[in-house]
C-alpha cells in the first residue's frame, strides 16, 4: 500500500527559503496533494490551519544555530497554535543533525504528553534535505516517504487503518442516501429511514419517545452502519504489526495502567448522559442517599456507591413500571501493584462483575464491582429523583450485554435437593 497517496491529501511547509522548497511544492501538487507553503512569521500570525496530514518542517527556520532558541521562538509556538484540533498529522524533518533531532523529540514528548498543549503526531520523519534541493530533484519524494513509513508498524496501521475507515465511511452514505433515489422525495424519505434507525436502536417504548432525544441514537446507529462496513472489507492487505513483535513479559508499570484505564473507559463507558433522566438499561448512577440493599459487603472504606440499571431488553421495550437496579461501587486502585492485584482478586466471585483499571469517575486508574447479590427493583418515577439517584454514565453495548449474560448465569442456575451424609 502507497501510505502517502493514500493518506496524505494536504501538506503544509514551513521554510524561511521559499526558492529551496518550490521543487517539493510542485512534486507533491502533481500528486493530487494540496500543498500550501508559510513563512515562519507568517504561520505564527495566521488563523489555525484547517488542513494538514503531513507537515515539513525545516528545523533551522532561521540563520540563528541555536536549535533551542528556536525550537521556543518559532516551532513550539507554531505546532501548539496549529497542531492542537485533534487532527491526525506527520512530521517530516529537514535535519543533518542527530543531536538537533533528539532536542526536538525531548520537546515533543514534553508538549505532548506531559503538557498536553498540541497532539502528538502519528510519526515523525526525518529526511536530508540537501538530497533534493542539490540536484533541486523531488521526483522520489512519494517513495522516499513510503518507505519511511513503512518502518513503523504503529505509524503504518494507524494510515491503513484510517484509509479503511474513510472508505467505510463513504459506502455507508452512498448506499443509504441511494435508497431515496426519487430526489423530489428524498428529503423525506431520507429522515423517515433515519428515524427508524434511531427508534429501533434501543427498541424505546412509544410512551418515552416524546421526551427523549431521538436524534442521538441516530448518530449511534450510523456509526454501527459504519463499523459493519468496516469490518467487511477487511483483507489480506492489512499490516502485520505483530510479525517481529515480542510482547514483553515484565509487569505493567504504573503509566501502562493509566494508559489501560482510558483505553477500557473508551470502550465501555459512555459519560454523555441524558439530560432529561431518561430510564435506559445500562445507565449507571451514583447511589445519593443510602440504600442498604445496593451496598456491597466489604467495599473500600472510600468507594462510591453506585448501580447499573439492568433490565433486559425485552421487558424494557414493553410498559414497565420498576427497574431492577444491581448494586456496585467505584474505587481507586492502590498505587502498589500487589495491592491492586489483592484487590482486584477480593472482588473476583462468580457474583461479582468487575471492570479495571478504568477511568469511570476520577483521573486515576479504578477499578468498578458490581454485586449480583444487591438487587433493588425501584420506581422508574423513584429512579428519576435525582436527590437520589444521579446518573453518570452508562455501559455501552458490549459491557451491558456481559453484565446482563453473567447476571442471568448467575441468578437462572439450576440445582437439585441432595441427601448427604
Amino acid at each position: 500500500m502507497n501510505f502517502v497517496k493514500e493518506f496524505v491529501d494536504s501538506v503544509v511547509i514551513i521554510d524561511d527559503k521559499e526558492e529551496e522548497i518550490s521543487g517539493l511544492k510542485e512534486s507533491l501538487e502533481r500528486q493530487d496533494i494540496w500543498v500550501k507553503h508559510f513563512f515562519p512569521d507568517e504561520i505564527i500570525k495566521n488563523s489555525p490551519i484547517r488542513h494538514r496530514t503531513l507537515l515539513f518542517l525545516d528545523l533551522h527556520l532561521t540563520e540563528s544555530n541555536d536549535i533551542k532558541g528556536i525550537l521556543s521562538q518559532y516551532t513550539r509556538p507554531i505546532l501548539k497554535k496549529h497542531f492542537s484540533n485533534n487532527r491526525a498529522y506527520g512530521i517530516v524533518i529537514w535535519s543533518l543533525h542527530d543531536e538537533e533531532i533528539s532536542i526536538f523529540y525531548e520537546k515533543i514528548i514534553e508538549d505532548t504528553v506531559i503538557s498536553k498543549i498540541y497532539n502528538a503526531p502519528i510519526f515523525i520523519i526525518n529526511l536530508s534535505k540537501s538530497k533534493y534541493t542539490g540536484k533541486n530533484d523531488y521526483s522520489g519524494i512519494i517513495d522516499d516517504l513510503n518507505n519511511e513509513i513503512s518502518k513503523s508498524p504503529a505509524a503504518s496501521f494507524f494510515m491503513s487503518w484510517s484509509i479503511s475507515v474513510t472508505k467505510a465511511l463513504t459506502n455507508v452514505v452512498s448506499d443509504f442516501f441511494s435508497l431515496s433515489p426519487d430526489f423530489e422525495d428524498k428529503e423525506k424519505k431520507t429522515i423517515k429511514n433515519l428515524y427508524l434507525l434511531a427508534k429501533n436502536y434501543k427498541g424505546l417504548p412509544k410512551e418515552q419517545l416524546e421526551n427523549y432525544p431521538l436524534y442521538q441514537d441516530a448518530y449511534k446507529s450510523f456509526d454501527e452502519l459504519i463499523y459493519s462496513s468496516l469490518i467487511s472489507q477487511q483483507n489480506d492487505n492489512l499490516v502485520d504489526l505483530f510479525k517481529d513483535y515480542k510482547y514483553p513479559e515484565e509487569p505493567v508499570q504504573k503509566e501502562e495502567l493509566q494508559n489501560f484505564a482510558i483505553i477500557n473507559e473508551k470502550f465501555h463507558l459512555e459519560k454523555q448522559i441524558v439530560k432529561d433522566q431518561s430510564i435506559i438499561p445500562g445507565s449507571i448512577y451514583e447511589i445519593l442517599k443510602t440504600n442498604e440493599y445496593l451496598l456491597v459487603p466489604k467495599r473500600p472504606d472510600s468507594a462510591k456507591t453506585i448501580a447499573i440499571e439492568l433490565t433486559p431488553p425485552c421487558d424494557f421495550s414493553g410498559k414497565k413500571l420498576y427497574s431492577k437496579l444491581i448494586g456496585g461501587f467505584i474505587a481507586n486502585l492502590p498505587d502498589n501493584r500487589d495491592e491492586t492485584i489483592k484487590m482486584a482478586e477480593k472482588f473476583s466471585k462468580a457474583y461479582h462483575y468487575t471492570l479495571w483499571p478504568v477511568l469511570a469517575d476520577g483521573k486515576a486508574p479504578q477499578l468498578m464491582c458490581f454485586d449480583f447479590r444487591c438487587l433493588f427493583a425501584i420506581k422508574d418515577s423513584e429512579l428519576k429523583n435525582a436527590g437520589n439517584y444521579n446518573p453518570i454514565f452508562r455501559a455501552k453495548h458490549s459491557l451491558f450485554s456481559d453484565i446482563l449474560q453473567k447476571y442471568s448465569s448467575h441468578s437462572a442456575r439450576l440445582g437439585i435437593a441432595c441427601l448427604k451424609p
